[in-house]
């Protein structure tokens, strides 16, 4: 009898925890914005890094062998190369066009694993570009290493260079959850299994409400998948073998309207979708990700910035909360884990920098 207790109590027990589980990510749904942590949160004061008259809309960055890459899409050239220490400006490059060396969408920055290489994707050209910010320049004229057009139609959100030799992609895909190509721009089959959302929906409809970003280790072998509308932080081999899913602090998934109509797979938003990640980074111990947690319909299109970077380590573990003192939309952490870079529009576009508290590792 004293066993069965004891069970019952324990089964009592777990039922309340899931309840309140549960409760509490139905809840956050109904929140503006979602700010609340149970592990350490640290509040960083940032410095204005780079010249505030040199941006007009700086998106994304990277950190690449002491250098920060920046693109500026509503600059002319759209692309920086700043020195990391001083934020000197050491190259401008990518003129409005479709042309060699031309740019007219770009939008992810890739590290190729050499020195100071890396490469640009335009979503409007479908094209990766490889640049090496010390050789690609004669006399001040941009002359890329080469450039790479992928095959196919599929809609990309963030490409990556493998140390395997090809690029891996996520977007609106109608199989899979990893694009893949060889490293000539060839479509080859797709890699892991997208087992997102209701199935009785179109793959290709439940890609769009599962939108992400990805980013991979230093070694390029392991990959981060950062996801849009969801706090879903989840880890691949470059094989699309699932490793292992981070830990959630809120547990919420993307809000959205199905098609109506059969032959109609494009979903639309609705007023409790909500922002989640906007930009994923890595170091060989700790993944970075920039965190909205701001509903749209409230927020408009400051839903795309966040102040808060959550600091995971590779097993899935959420160390610590980094609180900015500003709204960014791009972040870079140099691999010492010393200082985060952010992209920055309000009151000006600029770049600022925040000294790092010490991460804590991940249990060997």
């Amino acid at each position: 009898m004293r066993r069965f207790e004891v069970l019952h109590n324990t089964l009592r027990a777990l039922s309340g925890l899931a309840i309140m589980v549960a409760c509490r990510a139905v809840a956050a749904q109904d929140r503006p914005v979602l700010d609340e942590y149970r592990v350490p949160v640290i509040k960083l004061r940032g410095e204005d890094f780079a010249s505030q008259d040199i941006f007009a809309s700086p998106t994304s960055i990277a950190w690449v062998d002491g250098q920060l890459i920046i693109i500026d899409r509503q600059s002319d050239p759209k692309l920086f190369v700043l020195d990391a220490k001083t934020g000197a400006i050491v190259r401008r490059f990518g003129r409005d066009g479709a042309g060699p060396g031309e740019f007219k969408a770009p939008w992810d920055i890739a590290p190729s694993g050499r020195y100071r290489e890396f490469w640009i994707f335009d979503t409007s050209l479908r094209r990766m570009t490889l640049v090496q910010s010390d050789r690609s320049f004669t006399d001040g004229v941009f002359r890329p290493i080469r450039s790479v057009a992928l095959e196919g139609g599929a809609n990309l959100n963030s490409v990556r260079w493998t140390a395997e030799g090809t690029f891996i992609a996520t977007g609106y895909l109608r199989r899979g959850l990893f694009a893949v190509y060889d490293s000539i721009g060839r479509e080859r089959p797709s890699r892991g299994d997208f087992t997102y959302g209701d199935p009785r929906l179109p793959v290709f409809a439940r890609q769009q409400a599962y939108d992400s970003r990805i980013t991979l280790d230093p070694a390029r072998a392991k990959i981060a998948v950062a996801f849009k509308e969801a706090d879903r932080l989840e880890f691949f081999a470059s094989s699309g073998q699932r490793l292992g899913v981070a830990q959630r602090p809120f547990g919420f998934e993307p809000s959205f309207a199905a098609p109506r109509k059969r032959d109609d797979e494009y979903i639309a938003g609705t007023q409790r979708s909500r922002t989640a990640y906007r930009n994923v980074i890595a170091t060989q111990s700790t993944v970075f990700s920039l965190f909205s947690g701001r509903r749209r319909h409230e927020f408009k299109a400051d839903a795309a910035f966040g102040r808060h970077v959550h600091v995971h380590s590779w097993d899935g573990t959420l160390r610590m909360v980094l609180e900015l003192d500003a709204s960014a939309i791009g972040i870079a952490v140099d691999p010492e884990e010393t200082v985060l870079f952010a992209s920055v529009h309000d009151p000006v576009p600029r770049i600022v920098r925040y000294a790092l508290p010490t991460i804590p590792r991940q249990a060997r």
